[in-house]
């Protein structure tokens, strides 16, 4: 058997039938191999960037719990007093709402720590690390919607969790109407909202809150999370991984796609060798990562791939 080395890559080919052939398409030597790879895994950092998924999901995750509440009434003509598990559904409730507002708090932190170790890397005196931090401190100024859910989360964690507002209502012929809000009140007691130092900014979004003539919808928040939230987030990411910056490792990448010679099949790189024992160990290639090197590398024409 020839040595083919540690590393190559493998078109794995559907249209040879079912289960698809793995044929082999060319050998790669280990420092090939850690230059495409490496390439490639720089690309992935945009291309499957999991931030804007965790929050949306988070947010739906409560959205499909009071949907099934609703259907269940629908159903059996009464709403459930507790989960599969046991739970209230109040508590549920609770916990999911905490759930979705802490992603939204989740998402800051972790753009934040993303910005610092890119600037560190890029020796860029913090540039990178500073245009985050005001973007996502300008966000927290223009979008309500973030606003409340970043201090709602630190209600709900930090004072009560139960600082919800929840009724079902069930009439004949209708569906179930579901209310749940945020008490005011107790948003308004978090840290954030009452600084030590005097802070208009932040005295005006007290009296905001204050002044509301109801409590925040968390419904009313979720929606506008998911409206608002895509665009500021491909923003953050433009900031992190700007073009000019990946573009190197689009060329890497797109060369790497030459090697194919433009077969059909989802391109796949060898992780190690190939064994008389069995098939050799692989990892297929995301079509958005290398949609996304040929953006970087053929510009405007080439139509950018769209963030999941």
């Amino acid at each position: 058997m020839k040595d083919h080395g540690n590393h190559g890559i493998l078109l794995q080919d559907f249209e040879a039938g079912v289960p698809p052939i793995m044929r082999h398409i060319a050998d790669f030597s280990d420092a090939e191999y850690e230059r495409y790879m490496g390439a490639y895994i720089e690309l992935t950092r945009f291309a499957e960037d999991p931030m804007w998924l965790f929050v949306n999901d988070e947010c739906l995750d409560l959205l499909d719990f009071i949907i099934g509440i609703a259907q269940y009434g629908m159903k059996k003509k009464h709403i459930p007093r507790t989960t599969e598990r046991g739970t209230s559904i109040r508590i549920a409730a609770a916990t999911k709402t905490m759930n979705a507002a802490n992603s939204c708090f989740v998402y800051r932190d972790q753009r934040i720590a993303q910005a610092e170790r890119i600037s560190e890397a890029r020796s860029d005196d913090k540039a990178t690390e500073q245009t985050v931090k005001n973007l996502l401190n300008e966000f927290y100024d223009q979008c309500e919607a973030y606003r409340w859910m970043i201090e709602a989360r630190n209600a709900l964690v930090h004072i009560d969790l139960m600082a919800i507002k929840m009724s079902v209502s069930l009439a004949v012929g209708r569906e179930p109407v579901i209310v749940l809000d945020l008490d005011n009140e107790v948003v308004s007691q978090v840290r954030n909202l009452n600084p030590k130092k005097p802070n208009e900014k932040i005295a005006g979004y007290l009296e905001q809150l204050k002044g509301m003539p109801q409590d925040l919808s968390v419904f009313k928040l979720l929606d506008s999370i998911k409206d608002e939230m895509p665009k500021f987030n491909e923003k953050v990411l433009n900031a992190l991984y700007p073009d000019e910056v990946m573009r190197p490792y689009g060329e890497i990448v797109c060369e790497l796609v030459e090697r194919f010679e433009g077969k059909r099949g989802a391109y796949c790189f060898r992780t190690g060798p190939f064994s008389e024992r069995g098939p050799a160990p692989y990892s297929e290639m995301n079509p958005q990562v290398l949609a996304y090197a040929q953006y970087l590398v053929h510009g405007p024409e080439e139509e950018a791939p769209s963030h999941p």
